[in-house]
């Protein structure tokens, strides 16, 4: 990586002031050649059930036929995943899809993905589809750049936790925004607390505002979950989010960087070289999703749903083992959204 992200963000801070959490996120995870996902393949720092085990995927993909054999049967399908990593769960469903021609023939695949750098492994692992069985993958940068006029299955693997968030503190019954500063002197970043607030203040429920807590704002996981919410409106589908959160209000900052597998204590350490992401407000989400019948489950008690106990015991094993949080295992959410009803 030839650009020096940390020093950009020092000069910007000196420059122009302290920034919102949520745009040094942007910044080191998503800048055009050269943030974290524009440089690391997944699986170098953290890893993926998918990578845990082949069979995840395909588990999911025969979940979604049988959605469609009792709620769409015959029907043409617009499947979506955003944030494909590294190509391993498309490949694993895609897979299971060929298997039941039925279904495979009815559905066009489409893949929301902004690193470049990401998409050519993703073009690499699918390349398969369009030699062997003549069928297109489309991938778009934008969830609203699909056209969709069928009803839509979506799946987000561990998709929201790495998007922007704001972090707000709530004292003495006033609201401040959290932002990052850099100390020229001490050359040192640190938090500190304005009275200024971005837009995302708009977005927080009143049940948050408690004195002395920490609230975790995630404007664009909100908005896309708005658009979802309106295409299932329109079209009707399946949304399957699944990531790491909290069902309840968290009250505390979630911010991590995983480094090698390791937790990072300091998330303005190995700047550009680190994931770094936060805990999913699955509350938010499913408020947001409000013309669907939701379901939160863990993961485990998802795979235990699909009736496969030793890949639902595996997966839980693994995410235990790998040393990134005691408490991981606990914190891997499913959320099931559906609407049928035209």
């Amino acid at each position: 990586m030839n650009f020096d992200l940390e020093s950009y963000i020092k000069n910007k801070i000196l420059k122009y002031g302290p920034i919102t959490i949520a745009e040094y996120m942007s910044i080191i995870s998503y800048k055009k050649h050269s943030g974290y996902y524009s440089s690391h393949k997944i699986g170098d720092d953290f890893i993926t059930s998918p990578q845990i085990s082949k069979s995840f995927g395909g588990l999911i993909a025969l979940w979604f036929y049988q959605l469609w054999k009792k709620y769409f049967y015959s029907q043409k399908i617009t499947f979506i995943e955003l944030g494909s990593g590294n190509g391993d769960l498309m490949r694993s469903m895609i897979k299971i899809f060929i298997q039941i021609p039925e279904f495979f023939d009815k559905i066009s695949i489409n893949i929301v993905e902004n690193s470049e750098f990401l998409k050519e492994e993703q073009k690499e692992k699918l390349t398969f589809l369009s030699q062997l069985h003549k069928k297109k993958v489309n991938w778009f940068t934008d969830l609203g750049e699909i056209e969709i006029n069928s009803p839509i299955f979506l799946i987000a693997n561990e998709f929201f936790d790495c998007l922007p968030i704001n972090q707000f503190f709530y004292q003495n019954d006033t609201l401040h925004e959290i932002l990052i500063n850099f100390d020229e002197q001490n050359n040192k970043f640190s938090y500190c607390l304005s009275k200024k607030l971005s837009n995302s203040q708009y977005l927080i429920h009143k049940n948050y505002l408690i004195n002395n807590k920490i609230i975790e704002i995630s404007t664009s996981s909100i908005n896309i979950c708005k658009y979802i919410n309106q295409i299932l409106t329109r079209f009707c589908g399946i949304s399957l989010i699944i990531d790491y959160g909290y069902s309840q209000f968290f009250g505390k900052s979630s911010l991590q960087k995983i480094y090698k597998h390791k937790k990072i204590s300091n998330i303005f350490d190995n700047i550009g070289y680190a994931d770094i992401s936060s805990h999913v407000n699955f509350l938010d989400l499913m408020g947001v999703l409000e013309v669907c019948d939701n379901k939160l489950y863990t993961q485990k008690d998802f795979l235990s749903h699909l009736k496969v106990e030793k890949i639902a015991n595996n997966v839980d094993k693994r995410i235990y083992d790998s040393q990134l949080e005691e408490s991981m295992g606990n914190l891997f959410k499913v959320l099931y959204s559906k609407k049928v009803n035209f």
